[in-house]
């Protein structure tokens, strides 16, 4: 087979801008990107993308978010290595000066959100005792923290009301699972709860109106997707105002309160729609124009003349975007470095497959532009669990698909993006039929002419590294080879070992140590490895908080001693994946060279 014109690194240099963050005046966006740099950095540009520079050179990604009345501060959040345990700084844009707002290397602090009137900075930390978090304020003027809500757990805020008056806090119970609390920071009282709710709910999103008499959000109440709802503090109720048939990802409402923003998930493809405010209730409909793709990170400027987002599509990478209300106008502002020409990509295809039990299952397929016979394909699965595969641009699959393999990218049962139902088919004991959706993916194949069904490989990263063990334990008749990128050998080791604090939050997904061990004996790979016979590829970074290291060691270790080939490589500057260019442009060539070794050669 012809080696594609252009070459691995070609495609992993294809860089990314994202996560934009507008100045109060509105005139500047703050955003990270790896433009020039091995992690993202953050960048700033002027809003008509006339003028941009980069702000910051560390070893490790950094995220960002200006100030909301000061031009010259921004926020910056970031770990060391991959630990997660991010610590939080003020930079000056001006002179570049950064500010320690923490400093605990052994503790993690998400956040913050800046109040309207940039006075106060909430976060939140696990500083007390490693496991339990507790949310914090920060008084800019005189520096003083003190703790506001402390229910135990993992909690966190969700912004301020305009005047500062209340705190938004959460509180999950799972990842799929959370409750909102009104925090009155002007009265001495506790915290009160406001969304109380039987079974699984999610509440994010929350948008006030400038009266503070209530706000909209994103919730999945009483419904199998999520829709749009308002909650009125008069009346300390919620209600539902949007009720849709596909799920909403996000909201965004501007300054003034009479225009709302709402961003579907269709399938995994983006759909805005942009609404009048009639009082609490959605009102006619505004006709917009966005440009197609994948859509996220939407806020608007303070004056409510432009609204700042991230988007990317299967054939270009993500970038930064300003869309001007007044005429009607997006304009990327970003030019993120390609490498690679648009027209050599792939888009992929929505298909379905049914599973054992006739569940449909959707998929995307991407196919080689040249080659009409059959040819070796790569299934890879996305971690989460409760995430979802999305067409957006894929760098690593791109080059897969150019190489000439098909990539087959499924959104087996569990999967986010196409209800509760749905999401909740892979939970504790139905574990494994999951791992079925795979093998009903391969009895597709079969009947695909484009595809080799004997030379198929898995792939994935997180929770998908586990299917990737687990479909090569428990079906390894089916599968030629496997690339296990920071996965779970073992539910009980992993559960045992990984950070205190997200223990309580898995457990409701796989499983609990106190009553379900047996079944994570049963659904762990690492029990079925006497039955595993394809060659293995292995990476992990030392630091994964997470999926603790010896996860990929304790795999590695005994698939070695029954002599079937486990190749293992460790980065001890990484944590919960590949973060830095460097080492994802040393990993991925020997993946695609051990892939090549057992795929491409000859048949299985």
């Amino acid at each position: 087979m012809k080696e594609p014109i252009y070459t691995l690194e070609d495609f992993l240099n294809v860089r990314n801008s994202h996560s934009p963050s507008m100045s109060p005046s509105g005139d500047w966006v703050a955003y990270v990107s790896n433009e020039d740099t091995d992690t993202f950095q953050v960048w700033v540009s002027r809003r008509d993308g006339s003028e941009t520079r980069r702000l910051t050179d560390y070893a490790d990604g950094v995220n960002v978010s200006w100030s909301k009345s000061d031009e010259d501060l921004l926020l910056l959040s970031k770990d060391t290595d991959g630990d997660e345990n991010n610590q939080l700084y003020l930079l000056r844009v001006s002179t570049g000066k950064v500010m320690p707002i923490t400093d605990n290397p052994k503790a993690k602090h998400i956040g913050g959100s800046w109040s309207k009137d940039g006075r106060k900075l909430s976060f939140s930390t696990n500083e007390t005792n490693g496991t339990d978090f507790e949310l914090r304020l920060r008084d800019m003027d005189t520096g003083e923290i003190r703790t506001v809500f402390n229910p135990g757990g993992y909690c966190m805020g969700k912004g301020f009301s305009p005047s500062g008056r209340y705190l938004l806090g959460s509180k999950a119970n799972s990842n799929i699972d959370n409750n909102l609390f009104i925090i009155d920071l002007e009265n001495d009282r506790e915290p009160v709860l406001i969304t109380s709710h039987e079974g699984v709910a999610m509440y994010s999103y929350a948008r006030w109106l400038p009266d503070e008499s209530g706000f909209f959000l994103v919730s999945d109440q009483e419904a199998d997707i999520s829709g749009v709802w308002f909650f009125e503090v008069a009346s300390n109720s919620l209600s539902q105002i949007l009720n849709p048939s596909w799920g909403v990802d996000e909201i965004a409402l501007n300054s003034s309160g009479d225009r709302l923003l709402v961003v579907f998930n269709e399938d995994g493809y983006s759909r805005t729609e942009l609404y009048k405010i009639d009082g609490n209730l959605l009102g006619d409909k505004i006709k917009h124009t966005l440009p197609k793709g994948e859509l996220s990170d939407f806020s608007w400027s303070a004056d409510g003349k432009y609204l700042v987002f991230s988007g990317c599509t299967y054939d270009r990478s993500y970038n930064v975007w300003v869309w001007n209300v007044e005429i009607d106008y997006s304009e990327r502002i970003t030019s993120a470095t390609m490498g690679v020409p648009n027209e050599v990509m792939v888009e992929p295809v929505l298909d379905h497959y049914s599973s054992f039990d006739g569940l449909s299952i959707p998929i995307f397929v991407y196919l080689p532009k040249k080659d009409s016979t059959p040819v070796p394909a790569i299934v890879h699965i996305h971690g989460g669990p409760e995430a979802q595969y999305r067409p957006g641009f894929a760098s690593l699959i791109q080059y897969f698909v150019c190489h000439g393999y098909a990539v087959i990218a499924p959104n087996i049962r569990g999967s986010a993006g196409y209800g509760k139902m749905y999401l909740s088919l892979d939970d504790r004991d139905k574990r494994l039929d999951s791992v079925k959706d795979l093998q009903s993916l391969h009895s597709w194949a079969q009947t695909f002419e484009r595809v080799d069904a004997s030379r198929m490989a898995l792939m994935g990263g997180s929770y998908g590294g586990y299917m990737v063990l687990a479909g090569l334990a428990f079906q390894p008749d089916l599968w030629a080879a496997g690339v296990d990128i920071v996965g779970i050998s073992n539910l009980e080791t992993f559960l045992e070992n990984t950070s205190s604090y997200r223990r309580a939050l898995r457990e409701s997904e796989y499983g609990y140590l106190a009553t379900d061990r047996e079944f994570l004996k049963k659904a762990s790979p690492i029990n079925k490895v006497d039955e595993m016979i394809a060659p293995l590829m292995i990476i992990h970074g030392s630091n994964d908080p997470r999926v603790p290291l010896s996860e990929a060691e304790q795999i590695r270790d005994k698939l070695a001693e029954r002599g079937v080939i486990a190749k293992l490589l460790i980065y001890p500057d990484e944590g919960h994946g590949l973060s830095k260019r460097r080492n994802r442009l040393d990993a991925y060539p020997k993946v695609m060279d051990f892939l090549d070794e057992v795929l491409m050669s000859s048949s299985k």
